[in-house]
């Protein structure tokens, strides 16, 4: 239930976002607040309670495919309420549709292992370990994929990539600046637009969603991550 409404609120902050006024981009941050707030907790709430499962793991997961777009979705429609510019909406179908295969891409590495386990299609499915102490941790795709050179040599790509793509809290706070200069300036002088500031992030996904979506795909068949985790899964056997 808590994922669930975490989805209804980046929904919600996804509409007040397009709706391209400063008083619905306050409302379109505190919403991305509280999609913040229960991301973080549904989780710990679900241990908590000892009611963590797979199917609450897949919903998790299924919430960010949804969400993420939604608030691109949202910062497109905006931008063109704006400036009516046609490249607006083709930057924000390539970014939102990018964003999401690149959450989807990563989830279906699990899925081919996991169903390669079930139907024992691996000759390694009927190796055991007895021993609980010495079984190694399933690794997760996130630690597989080899993150690239460039990244690697500068911390400062590092951390605007792992920022913005990775885990996207780049996206909600750049959504919390625009909504506080929002805030700002509705006292000051009402003529006023922020709604421009959206721009750098529209194209930051745009550029970057597809190149990143392209490289996961790539180094996941190239370095056959499905099948390492396969072979994790059943190690932990």
């Amino acid at each position: 239930m808590i994922t669930l409404l975490s989805i209804v609120a980046g929904i919600l902050a996804g509409i007040f976002i397009s709706l391209s006024q400063p008083i619905y981009f306050i409302l379109g941050a505190l919403s991305l607040l509280m999609v913040t707030i229960l991301d973080c907790s549904d989780g710990e709430i679900a241990r908590y309670h000892a009611q963590n499962s797979s199917t609450g793991e897949y919903l998790d997961r299924i919430a960010a495919a949804i969400i993420d777009p939604t608030i691109l979705f949202g910062i497109g429609l905006a931008l063109f309420k704006h400036t009516n510019a046609q490249w607006i909406i083709t930057a924000t179908i390539i970014a939102g549709f990018s964003l999401a295969l690149m959450r989807l891409s990563l989830s279906y590495a699990y899925v081919c292992s996991i169903e390669r386990f079930m139907s024992g299609a691996n000759p390694r499915i009927s190796r055991t370990n007895d021993n609980p102490s010495q079984r190694p941790t399933c690794a997760s795709i996130e630690n597989l994929i080899e993150k690239p050179k460039l990244m690697q040599k500068s911390s400062l790509i590092y951390f605007i990539l792992d920022l913005f793509l990775i885990k996207t809290w780049g996206m909600i706070f750049w959504v919390f600046g625009v909504g506080i200069l929002s805030a700002i300036f509705i006292n000051i002088n009402n003529n006023i637009d922020v709604v421009d500031l959206f721009v750098p992030l529209l194209l930051f996904y745009a550029i970057f969603g597809p190149l990143a979506t392209c490289y996961i795909i790539y180094s996941t068949v190239v370095n056959k991550i499905p099948d390492k985790l396969l072979d994790d899964a059943i190690d932990l056997t």
